[in-house]
């Protein structure tokens, strides 16, 4: 996509098309709360990603009990992204991203647990976060089915 196209099919519109004149020509567009056209990528998950955290830092802040944070962590803030993984992969950046909302909500330093850890808690005993990349791919498995 680049302004040399665009003006063509502005071109194109305004020759075949008069009553679409003022339709605007971009590499992306949100359709359904899904960005399509080349100029997407990572922006699909920018949003939501900041949803997620927004509600993970809130759940962290509020000092409940673990068993009640984990249960708001997953379904308040991993909710959040199902709607979107459902057809986009999550990025490689957002291991991260998954490690430190979950040392949030459990009151951790984000530094202090490795990421399996902090989402295997209940094999000992511990509270039971969703793992967001495990829920992602079952949102994409759902859809696809």
């Amino acid at each position: 996509c680049s302004s040399e196209n665009a003006t063509r099919i502005k071109q194109w519109l305004s020759l075949f098309c008069p009553r679409w004149d003022f339709f605007r020509v971009d590499p992306v567009g949100k359709y359904l709360g899904f960005f399509l056209g080349p100029g997407g990528g990572d922006k699909q998950w920018d949003g939501p990603v900041a949803k997620f955290r927004e509600r993970a830092q809130g759940i962290g802040q509020q000092d409940l009990p673990l068993p009640l944070c984990a249960a708001r962590f997953n379904s308040r803030a991993v909710s959040v992204l199902g709607y979107v993984a459902q057809l986009v992969p999550i990025p490689p950046r957002f291991a991260s991203v998954e490690l430190a909302a979950g040392s949030k909500v459990l009151g951790f330093a984000p530094s202090s647990l490795h990421r399996g850890a902090v989402f295997s808690l209940d094999r000992w005993g511990g509270v039971k976060l969703v793992q967001l990349s495990l829920y992602a791919l079952a949102s994409r498995i759902r859809a696809a089915l």
